[in-house]
């Protein structure tokens, strides 16, 4: 009786179904409120045809293709001296690009500590109040920034 079982069960087909994947990384995280197996970098996937397609699978492929970039920056030349500074920077600009323009002077943790219209075609900005660190210089025209500049403030 033993014997018929045991051959019986050879003779079963056993299916079982599991993710499959050949993954570059993963692991297991385990603490005190559970455990969870993790796997980075599953690629396996298939394509299915017919009247679409339909992609299956542990990670699904997402392209974008950039047709065109439209660089809405305007061409011209903005001079900033001296840099490093102690004093006074000077910041110089063809006139004829000067309408609309002012500058903002940005500390390193993102508060501006001066800002005002660009009204000559050489414009001095006080530095001489600023502690010594380094701060941005942005270029704006009507509200975007067109250029910008690191500067350094000296003692």
């Amino acid at each position: 009786m033993c014997k018929s079982v045991l051959i019986i069960l050879l003779f079963l087909n056993f299916n079982t179904f599991a993710q499959e994947g050949t993954v570059s990384s993963g692991g297991d995280a385990k603490s005190t409120a559970g455990s969870v197996s993790y796997s980075i970098g599953q690629v396996l996937y298939e394509v299915q045809s017919g009247e679409g397609q339909v992609q299956t699978g542990l990670q699904q492929p997402y392209r974008i293709t950039i047709t065109s970039i439209e660089d809405s920056r305007d061409d011209f030349s903005i001079e900033v001296f001296p840099n490093p500074s102690t004093d006074n920077v000077t910041l110089k600009i063809d006139e004829s690009y000067i309408s609309g323009l002012e500058y903002s002077l940005v500390n390193l943790l993102g508060n501006t500590v001066i800002t005002n219209k660009i009204l000559l075609s050489e414009t001095y900005i006080n530095t001489k109040a600023l502690t010594a660190s380094t701060y941005i210089l942005n270029i704006v025209r009507e509200g975007e920034i067109v250029q910008s500049f690191k500067l350094i403030k000296e003692k």
